[in-house]
């Protein structure tokens, strides 16, 4: 299994690729990989959770942004405190489903490249993050 170097912010793995943080990786390129939609499916398990909240139908097609709001109506503020909410559920800790493929994927991409994993996620679900995708790719 490849190892993973955890980076929560964009510079901080600016930070790596100009040599300012040093890791004990080997000499290969590094490449990275975001979490959502890429490694787990966040979106669909978020319209889950909000449809069984609010009633609604929701779905991963109606998602053009993740600036929530401008999918659901209503207030910047209204979403962060729903994403909150959802980021305290079950659905968020638990039921986040592996993208199709992504598991073979990195296994067949970690053979030519240190894989690096970004997020735009809040540090404050940082080990929530972590736990989720070490379960999911071993």
């Amino acid at each position: 299994s490849s190892r993973v170097l955890w980076t929560l912010a964009v510079t901080q793995f600016k930070d790596l690729l100009s040599g300012k943080i040093t890791t004990n990786m080997s000499q290969k390129p590094v490449l990275a990989v975001d979490i959502d939609e890429v490694l787990s499916e966040f979106v669909p398990t978020l319209c889950l959770w909000y449809n069984e909240q609010h009633g609604t139908a929701w779905n991963k097609d109606h998602f053009f942004s993740y600036d929530f709001w401008e999918v659901w109506g209503g207030s910047m503020q209204e979403c962060q405190v729903a994403v909150k909410k959802f980021f305290e559920s079950d659905h968020f800790l638990e039921r986040l489903t592996v993208v199709e493929g992504s598991q073979e994927g990195l296994r067949k991409l970690s053979e030519a490249y240190e894989l690096v994993v970004v997020t735009s996620r809040s540090h404050h679900i940082e080990d929530a993050t972590k736990a989720e995708t070490a379960k999911a790719h071993r």
